[in-house]
């Protein structure tokens, strides 16, 4: 990964579109431009944060007041295409274009996660409270609350440390519930992968339409491990949205960050 002197962060490439977070919702910066060889002309952005309206159980932490922007980098032509879009705790966020509608998701365990889409449907009134329908464009974030045997399970297909855990905890990892195609390791945490049109995604039938790509984080040495999950849903024609968004969650979260 390669590090730009004076940054919290690294930087890291998924195809040929990157963006790269320079703090977190608390955080602020001056615009400037920054090139770099290997890919395009990056520039710093304030991309506004917007709270989505997060279910949860009553007494289940409690709403706070986050940033209303936050800065990151981004290819200088997609900087104002953006928001940044997390539950009301800020526990949660993902990287989704400007506009679109969004829920946030608290449980009592701590798991929970964002799901945006440009067409409102909260998570209670969808089939099986999820919020695409077949040929929907969404994105989503879902992460593992404080079971680490949840956190192993959800990972273990992927990552050698949570089958290792799994198998210990409940004797067998358990199948996969999409067709995962393309994985790409890109650290000993983060793998990112395609879920091909003709998957069987366990959420519903949408990957019938568009590809599914994402990134799956497995953090280990954070008490109690913790699993995320990040889908984009899109059209291949809208390829480097996905791509923005794989790439700031990676950098978001690397190393367990919030």
């Amino acid at each position: 990964m390669f590090k730009v002197a004076g940054l919290k962060f690294g930087i890291l490439y998924v195809a040929a579109i990157g963006v790269f977070v320079v703090g977190s919702l608390s955080s602020c910066a001056t615009d400037r431009i920054v090139t770099n060889t290997t890919g395009p002309s990056l520039m710093y952005f304030r991309i506004p944060v917007v709270v989505c309206k997060t279910i949860r159980p009553f007494g289940v932490l409690a709403s706070r007041s986050l940033s209303k922007y936050v800065t990151i980098e981004l290819p200088r032509t997609e900087g104002n295409l953006f928001s940044i879009y997390t539950d009301d705790v800020g526990l949660s966020a993902i990287l989704a274009p400007k506009g679109w509608y969004c829920t946030g998701q608290i449980s009592e365990d701590g798991s929970g996660g964002i799901e945006v889409s440009p067409q409102s449907m909260p998570f209670s009134k969808a089939k099986d409270q999820t919020l695409p329908v077949a040929g929907e464009k969404v994105i989503t974030l879902s992460e593992s609350g404080g079971s680490a045997v949840q956190g192993a399970a959800s990972a273990c297909n992927l990552f050698p440390g949570a089958r290792s855990a799994t198998e210990r905890w409940l004797g067998h990892c358990p199948p996969s519930s999409m067709e995962i195609k393309e994985v790409r390791r890109i650290g000993a945490t983060v793998v990112t992968f395609d879920v091909p049109p003709s998957g069987d995604h366990f959420q519903s039938m949408w990957t019938n339409y568009f590809t599914e790509y994402a990134v799956m984080m497995y953090l280990p040495t954070k008490p109690p491990p913790v699993w995320r999950l990040a889908t984009c849903i899109m059209p291949p024609s809208e390829g480097q949205i996905c791509t923005a968004m794989i790439n700031y969650t990676e950098q978001r979260y690397e190393n367990g960050g919030y």
